[in-house]
């Protein structure tokens, strides 16, 4: 039968209940901390709530400069609360009489825990508005039994209040938005509609959003919600209604606004200047305390408490809030209705949800992408998410099936089972958790226990019934008990019990009294003292065994003088027999700004005597007071009186009363081997029955000559930034002079020597370690770098296994768990988990801040007898302080801030990548270079072929199914799977690379069995396009094979270019067994660079084994091809596609139009040859400086005569190189030093750098977002292509090739990912109605065009996420380019020819649209009149501001682009409007939307690099230079395409006309085309040796070449010799040292043809690659190499080999000329005893250090 509905009463029961249990919850243990204050925010606003006083005006209440309300005049000069709370905390605590400090924190706690039980009914309100009383019941229960709201209302803390407040401001908003009575549904409990809203819930919004902000400036975005609810009610009216009430409810929001104002005035008074209610200037000291918190909350300052943030993974907000804050069955269910709410929005039910779950989205995002994304700051979504999980128990899982009455009702019951089970484990975990308040807190349990075990220096040993108990008693520091001066102290009695004996645990026997006379003198004046100052001996580290720092002080302050000689002497007097003074004087000298501090080294005769003064000259640095002077590591000896003495013991009952119980002991008391003494026990003479609370008196003698004083156990802390343990309860004041104090670690302070002093030195003097929450060691931690001597600290001390983060050792610790290092044992643990009986949940797994205050985790290590201070000095000792990197939290990525491999990734890369296994050069690949090419193109055909069904599938919206781009993608899906095994550290073998090669042509064989009948058919149908591909990619492959065969060197003396470090990189990542690949050119480390092109290009090498040598010039003609055959593609799938499989013409065939494509993309060179011509033309009449002065007319005047003159004997003064290197620089240096490469330079240059390798994988990304244009058929659902597994393929190829782009040269990214998201945009927002989108359409689409984005965006980053990882990415900021700009001239030189052909293309497209447009269509634009007169206006101004120059005065930072004379801005921007205007043609084929949005962005990428440049950059080199790059394929593609839609209609121009513009066209084209003929003969005859072969072995040239360098000639064959022996003979990877020399020269050549990492590599590029850590590193590398060599001293070289771990030593004749003198002769002289000789050739030896 069906189930009868609950009564309104039944209902409000249940509500009662709900708010009974929240209530307990809430206010359970409310006194947690048993007045410690041990949160520290709730300890401030306690000393607030204390100090500050009510005001008896109004006019005092506005006085912000006098108000004793203002905790900026009650001595708190930061405060960035929000006052509201605090009033409300304050007055009703007067109200109560509890305003005192130990009393207004009760009355905080419980008016907080009060706010937060009102939004358990503001959240029934608002989901029984939304949706039903059953959802209100539901989520007011969900949130009653969330944890975290339970846990903040027991913390005296604002954000209950602003919670209660926000959703109070959210309610009203609800009010505004559902204002017709919200949506109707058939189980809507009868809500009665509500009126039209009027003016009070705007009003009440107002007040309630200005309380909210009041209480914390970060309710700010609530604000948002009445817009956003205003807007839905808008759209609910009738559309004839909505004109006349917009103004109403405009005028309500802005009213609203003004009350939130005024409110946020009234209650937050002194964010205002003031005096009196008008005085509304922001308040200069309320916002400077805003701007230094958003600087502490940043990461990015040094704040301690930031630490914990670092390396933080940005699901960490949302891990914590799901798991520990609502608990995870909560958590995930609530997720869950968040999701379905996105879906029933998409599907159409947007009004109902939006507000909702719009503001869960923005406050989410918001508070994610936050430094410090805590989980309290969550909170404001916590009610919203409450709701959410109920909406989805009772909309979803109950009501979702419709059924008989009469039937079982599974559904129902399911419903019924998931939220009940969700609500039961719920209620769970809050009763779990809140029982950590009925226990002590772990401090005060920490407290009592270490009271009761931590002997004081006088400790009472008292027999109780329930057991023994100790009550230990101070004494007093300095204290001294001798013969006729006796220790008189008294006790009360804390419990009922006998007492027996007394523990004495150290008893030090001080000697005779004595004094360290200092006295301050003048040179000037040396018999009147500037200041005499006496020390104690008591203050002083007696000997044996401690010497310690000790501050000497003045009585007061002592001005010295810059350069004056002031004399320190020092005396002993009494009973101190002598003091060594044998380290440094620190003086710190406090001047008007800052502190100047100075070191003076000791004297010869440095220890003083009784009967000897010592004396210290020093002259100050700087004027300024001195207020004493801190003697290093000074230590004192103590005359000591033989014999054996007497101390004894009475008590008594009043202070001058018999004894009633006596004790004595008889002993020399010496020390020992504790400094401190030993330790005794006092047995009473009869025992003692003590009563509670009564006092009694004792008195300690001594009978003897001597002095005897006490001591309790020391105890270490960790750090000032924690509260300290023990605490001052229960009647004790622990370092009141019961326990040794001062001994702390100061865990926060910079890791260094003096730091390292300090871990020594307390760990000496601790009897016990303290650690009493988790804030250092899971902060500190985690930036090892910059705190390695601290993790190791931690690591050791507990003893935590390297396997294992030291933050989840603490964690899980308990006692004999582990075993530590240091001699101190874990002896105890304080954890209060939430638990259920026996069952407990350890939560120590969250946040910092959700244990650290109420329910810290507290550990005591004891020191043992294994402690050995030498042991500890060893292990903290190794740590290499050198290397600590100093970052803020925030700048400590994920990547390791120094940039080094870890251990074990180090380990495995060193013994892996033996050369001779990898490449044997006696495989037939290698012996025959013929096989070697066929093997190579076979093999990557064969991998384009398996691939193919793939990309045919993925891209099945291209009409050539993508067969061109398959051999791309097939590298690019290969080197991705490869790649992220051995980021996974699964061995990059050819095993492993063999595996996935099956796996993908098994994936390949199957995509093709499902596509067995299309493959049939397209190979019928287009054998000939797929022969004529295979045809074109063999010929562009030989053709640039023979280019390479002609010189194939990869070397050149002055035009080398950064081949070195490309084959040096690709050796490298070729010789990684995982990635990140090993750094060859700084030995420890690992490439933090793009080297993931070297993946792409290298996975294929590895497994043929081919020589990478020899490999890298059949990379290079493969890249060439695969650049061209991208390029025929896109073109191909562009031209003649109308986007309905039409043809436009077929007067140009469509292979032509396509082979153009790639001639233009990859062949065609600029006009840089013509205007070398041209220049060497003048240049024979005129110097270069009178051309560059003269004009137009006067350089082809001399161009004329230097033509005729050619025809003599004069030659153009050109050298060999110019022919190729010139016109990729068409630019003048004067601009920038602007590079202009074009992808046949970037090839024929022949650099294996990250821009040639991405260049494939860009084509491949144009040629995918051309794929999702043209098959449009993904919106249709009438068509198989928008299959699921089709689309998904889609996607994951698109983001597969887009993320390849950031890790192969991260600009790219810059410019193909947004292409890649305008193109899914663009098919998702335009298909497949072409009319007037369905009602709800618009909402769907918008919501799938932003997911598609998103996803898209998502797998580009994620799928590429272990090079995130790991990589720093050094320069990332931009500015405005304050130098001059590329002239037109040169503008055109580079781009005259598309330029021409794309704009004449526009021309002709422009006078067609024309030609068939009626004039009377013009009216259809009268709606948008005004939007295109005021995009007009823009574009204008636009020009007018970035092309106008405006003199800049020297030093002035030009933050806005204006003014800046951009010369090509006067056409750029115009033609870019007008491509976007022939975009809008209604009749305007997809294919050539595409080509003109890609025209468009080629011309504002152009445009961008003349605004702006990348800080770091040389000039503007690599901006132009990378972007001008991707405009290049942007504009070859559209030319080509457009070209070719273009000739037909040129034939059907006037004559003349066509005449001129073929002419035109030829020229051009033939100049462009001479770039590749002139450039390629001149590379191939400028080599490094007319006599090197022409073979395809790139260091073959060795073999014949020498080299200038260093003023000698050196021959390469030597080197060439040493570098194959190294090759076949070294294992692994190991580490080599050869000279170092400038780029660009002829040094570390070993590690270039090896992959060997060296010592260190080129030095600008390593500062360039590793800009985040000290350029000194690099700087020290370099130096100690040249040291190395240069150096006599053996002990100095023995100490770099082993600090940089030195395998093998290179000696050639490079170094021989570099590094001349006597330091080389240490390698003969030490052969056989260091190294041993394992090569020799001629000047050229390599030495095999030994071990």
């Amino acid at each position: 039968m069906p189930m009868k509905k609950l009564s309104k009463f039944s209902y409000f029961l249940l509500f009662l209940w709900i708010l009974a249990a929240g209530a307990y919850l809430r206010l359970v243990g409310l006194d947690w901390d048993e007045e410690q204050h041990l949160h520290p925010d709730e300890r401030f606003l306690t000393m607030v709530e204390s100090s500050i006083e009510p005001v008896q005006s109004l006019g005092e209440y506005f006085d912000t400069a006098n108000s004793s309300l203002n905790p900026h005049n009650r001595g708190h000069g930061f405060f960035v609360y929000g006052t509201l709370p605090i009033f409300i905390v304050r007055y009703v605590a007067d109200w109560l009489g509890d305003s005192g400090y130990g009393e207004v924190y009760l009355v905080g706690r419980a008016l907080s825990a009060l706010a937060d039980l009102a939004v358990i009914w503001l959240i029934f309100l608002i989901a029984e508005r939304l949706y039903t009383r059953k959802i209100g019941v539901l989520a007011a229960a969900f949130y009653g039994f969330a944890v975290l709201p339970i846990q903040q209302s027991h913390f005296f803390t604002v954000d209950t209040f602003i919670n209660f407040f926000t959703f109070l401001a959210f309610y009203f908003a609800v009010e505004v938005a559902t204002a017709d009575g919200g949506p109707k549904t058939e189980d809507r409990d009868n809500i009665s509609p509500s009126p039209v809203p009027g003016l009070p819930s705007y009003l009440l919004f107002g007040v309630a959003l200005g309380l909210a902000v009041a209480s914390k400036i970060s309710a700010i975005p609530v604000a948002l919600a009445l817009p956003g609810a205003a807007a839905l009610y808008f759209l609910r009216l009738p559309i004839e209604e909505r004109q006349r009430q917009a103004g109403r409810i405009f005028s309500y929001v802005a009213i609203a606004g003004l009350v939130s104002i005024l409110t946020f005035r009234i209650f937050q008074p002194y964010a205002f200047s003031g005096p009196g209610f008008f005085g509304m200037l922001p308040n200069p000291q309320w916002v400077e305390n805003l701007k230094s918190l958003s600087a502490q909350t940043s990461g990015d300052v040094d704040y301690p408490p930031a630490l914990q943030w670092a390396r933080r993974p940005v699901w960490f907000s949302w891990q914590n809030l799901t798991v520990w804050g609502l608990g995870l069955p909560l958590g995930v269910l609530a997720w869950a209705g968040f999701l379905w709410m996105a879906w029933r929005m998409i599907k159409g039910e947007w009004r109902r949800h939006i507000l909702l779950w719009g503001w869960t989205t923005i406050y989410f995002v918001w508070q994610t992408m936050q430094w410090n994304s805590t989980m309290r700051y969550q909170l404001p979504i916590y009610p919203a998410l409450a709701i959410m999980a109920a909406y989805f128990v009772l909309k979803v899982a109950s009501y979702r099936l419709k059924v008989q009455p009469s039937t079982f009702n599974f559904k129902r019951i399911a419903g019924v089972l998931l939220g009940g089970s969700v609500l039961v484990l719920t209620f769970a975990w809050a009763f779990a958790f809140s029982r950590i308040y009925t226990v002590p807190h772990t401090r005060v349990e920490a407290t009592r226990w270490m009271l009761q075990n931590f002997p004081g220096p006088i400790t009472l040993q008292v027999a109780t019934e329930e057991g023994d108990f100790a009550q230990p008693l101070p004494f007093p520091q300095g204290l001294s008990i001798r013969s006729g001066a006796p220790y008189n102290t008294q006790f009360t009695a804390h419990v009922n019990g006998t007492l027996n004996e007394i523990l004495l645990p150290h008893i030090t026997d001080v000697g005779a009294a004595g004094n360290l006379l200092v006295r301050l003198t003048s040179a000037h004046n040396p018999d009147a003292p500037l200041i005499v100052t006496t020390l104690p001996a008591a203050n002083l580290p007696l000997a044996p065994p401690e010497s310690q720092d000790v501050l000497i002080p003045f009585e007061q302050d002592v001005f010295v003088d810059v350069d004056s000689t002031y004399i320190l002497t020092f005396e002993v007097l009494g009973g101190l027999e002598e003091v060594d003074l044998c380290d440094v004087l620190h003086f710190e000298i406090q001047t008007v700004d800052q502190v100047v501090v100075q070191d003076v080294n000791p004297a010869v005769d440095c220890v003083v005597h009784p009967d000897r003064l010592y004396t210290v000259a020093f002259i100050p640095q700087a004027a300024g007071n001195l207020s004493g002077v801190t003697a290093r590591q000074l230590q004192a000896k103590s005359i000591t009186i033989e014999g054996e003495k007497t101390l004894e013991l009475s008590l008594a009952l009043t202070p001058d009363g018999d004894s009633i119980a006596a004790a004595s002991i008889t002993d020399e008391f010496a020390p020992g081997d504790n400094f401190r003494g030993p330790s005794f026990k006092l047995h009473l003479d009869k025992p003692l029955e003590l009563v509670e609370d009564a006092t009694y008196y004792l008195k300690f003698d001594l009978a003897g000559a001597g002095e005897l004083q006490f001591s309790g156990a020391a105890l270490a802390n960790e750090s000032t930034w924690d509260d300290g343990l023990p605490l001052r309860m229960d009647g004790y004041d622990p370092y009141g002079g019961i326990y040794q104090g001062g001994l702390n670690f100061e865990m926060y302070w910079d890791d260094n020597e003096e730091k390292l002093q300090r871990f020594t030195g307390t760990l000496a003097q601790a009897d016990y370690v303290l650690i009493t929450s988790s804030r250092q060691w899971a902060s500190t931690t985690r930036v090892p770098e910059r705190y390695p001597l601290t993790s190791e600290y931690y690591r050791h001390l507990l003893g935590c296994p390297v396997e294992q983060t030291i933050e989840w050792c603490y964690n899980v610790a308990e006692p004999g768990m582990f075993a530590g290092d240091f001699g101190f044992d874990l002896v105890q643990v304080f954890q209060s988990n939430p638990r259920l009986g026996s069952f407990e949940i350890n939560d120590q797994f969250a946040e910092e801040a959700f244990t650290v205050y109420d329910h810290p985790k507290v550990f005591v290590f004891a020191k043992t007898e294994d402690y050995d201070p030498a042991r500890v000095a060893e292990i903290l000792g190794a740590v290499d302080l050198t290397k600590v990197v100093r970052i803020t939290p925030k700048q400590a990525d994920s990547f390791p801030a120094d940039l080094m491999l870890p251990d074990e990734r180090l380990a495995e890369q060193r013994a892996g990548g033996t050369w001779s296994e990898l490449f044997n050069t006696d495989a037939l690949q290698n012996r025959s270079q013929i096989v070697g090419v066929l093997l190579w193109y076979l093999s990557v055909f064969a991998l384009g072929l398996i691939t193919y069904p793939l990309v045919r599938f993925a891209m099945s919206g291209l009409p050539d199914r993508g067969y061109p781009l398959a051999r791309i993608t097939g590298l690019v899906v290969l080197a991705w799977l490869v790649w992220m095994a051995g980021s996974a550290r699964i061995p990059f073998t050819r095993l492993t690379i063999g595996v996935v090669l099956l796996l993908m042509a098994l994936l390949g064989g199957w995509l093709a069995y499902r596509q067995r009948d299309g493959l049939r058919q397209e190979w019928r149908e287009k054998r000939t396009y797929f022969l004529t591909v295979e045809g074109l990619f063999l010929l562009f492959f030989l053709v640039f094979l023979l280019i390479r065969l002609g010189n194939p060197d990869l070397w050149h003396p002055w035009k080398g270019g950064e081949k070195p470090m490309d084959l040096s990189y690709f050796n490298a990542v070729l010789k990684s067994t995982s990635f990140p690949p090993y750094d060859p050119w700084f030995a420890g480390g690992y490439i933090n660079y793009y080297y993931y092109g070297y993946v792409v290009v290298g996975v294929l090498v590895k497994f043929l084994g081919i020589v990478p040598t020899f490999a890298y010039n059949l990379i290079l003609p493969t890249l060439f091809s695969l650049v061209a055959m991208g390029a025929f593609s896109i073109v191909w799938n562009l031209y003649g596609e109308t986007g309905d499989g039409g043809r436009e013409t077929d007067a140009v065939p469509r292979s032509s139009v396509a082979l153009g494509g790639a001639l233009a993309m990859s062949t065609l060179g600029n006009l840089g040859v013509l205007r070398m011509f041209l220049q060497g033309y003048q240049r024979l009449m005129v110097s270069s400086a009178e051309i560059d002065a003269a004009g137009v007319i006067q350089k082809l005047f001399w161009t004329l005569q230097g033509i005729v003159k050619s025809f003599g004997s004069a030659a153009l003064n050109y050298r060999l190189d110019e022919w190729y290197w010139n016109p990729s620089r068409v630019i003048g240096a004067q601009h920038g030093n602007p590079i202009t490469e074009f992808p046949f330079f970037t090839f024929l240059y022949a650099d294996l750098h990250a821009h040639m390798i991405a260049m494939p994988i860009a084509l491949l990304v144009v040629g995918w977002a051309l794929s999702v244009v043209l098959g449009k058929a993904w919106a249709s659902r009438a068509t198989p292509d928008r299959s699921p597994l089709r689309i998904g393929l889609s996607f994951l190829i698109g983001g597969l090739a887009i993320g390849a782009l950031y890790p192969t040269n991260l600009s790219d990214i810059y410019t193909y990912l947004p292409l890649g998201i305008a193109a899914v945009v663009y098919v998702i927002w335009r298909y497949p109605h072409p009319g007037p989108l369905p009602k709800g359409e618009g909402v769907k689409r918008l919501a799938l065009l932003i997911g598609g984005a998103l996803l898209l965006t998502a797998l580009a980053k994620g799928l590429y996420q272990p090079y995130a990882h790991w990589y720093s990415q050094g320069y990332s900021e931009f500015k405005i380019w304050p130098g001059s700009h590329t002239p037109t001239s040169d503008y055109l030189t580079h781009w005259g020819l598309f330029l021409f052909v794309i704009v004449s293309w526009m021309i002709a497209e422009t006078i067609d649209w024309m030609a068939n447009t009626p004039v009377s269509a013009l009216r259809k634009l009268e709606p948008y009149r005004n939007w295109i007169v005021t995009g007009l206006i823009l574009l204008v101004s636009l020009i007018l501001l970035l092309g106008i120059n405006l003199p800049v005065e020297d030093g002035v930072d030009t933050r806005l682009p204006l003014g800046l004379g951009i010369h090509i801005v006067w056409f750029v921007l115009p033609l870019v409007a007008w491509a976007g205007v022939l975009m809008l043609r209604p009749e305007t084929s997809d294919t050539k939307r595409f080509v003109l949005f890609l025209f468009g962005t080629a011309l504002l990428l152009t445009l961008t690099v003349e605004i702006i440049y990348v800080i770091g950059d040389i000039g503007r080199m690599n901006s132009v230079f990378k972007f001008y790059l991707h405009a290049w394929l942007l504009f070859s593609v559209s030319a080509a395409a457009a070209l070719g839609w273009l000739l037909p209609q040129v034939g059907r121009w006037k004559s003349n006309g066509r005449a001129i513009w073929q002419v035109a066209l030829a020229f051009l084209l033939m100049v462009a085309g001479l770039y590749p003929l002139v450039g390629s003969f001149a590379k191939i005859e400028d080599r490094m040796s007319a006599d090197a072969p022409h073979s395809l072995d790139g260091m073959a040239y060795m073999q014949t070449a020498t080299y200038y360098d260093e003023g000698a000639e050196l021959k390469l064959s030597e080197d060439y010799a040493a570098i194959r022996w190294m090759q076949e003979n070294i294992p692994g990877s190991p580490v080599i040292v050869e000279g170092n020399q400038v780029e660009y020269h002829w040094g570390t050549r070993y590690t270039i043809y090896t992959g060997l990492p060296s010592v260190v590599g080129w030095n600008w590029h390593q500062r360039q690659q590793r800009t985040i850590v000290p350029h000194d590193w690099v700087y020290e590398r370099v130096d100690g190499t040249h040291e190395f060599y240069l150096t006599e001293d053996i002990a100095w070289a023995q100490d770099f080999l082993q600090r940089y771990d030195v395998s093998y030593i290179v000696l050639g004749q490079f170094e021989r000329t570099k590094y001349t003198g006597a330091g080389l002769e240490k390698f003969t002289m030490y052969e056989g005893q260091l190294w041993t000789e394992v090569f020799r050739l001629g000047d050229t030896v390599i030495y095999q250090v030994l071990r």
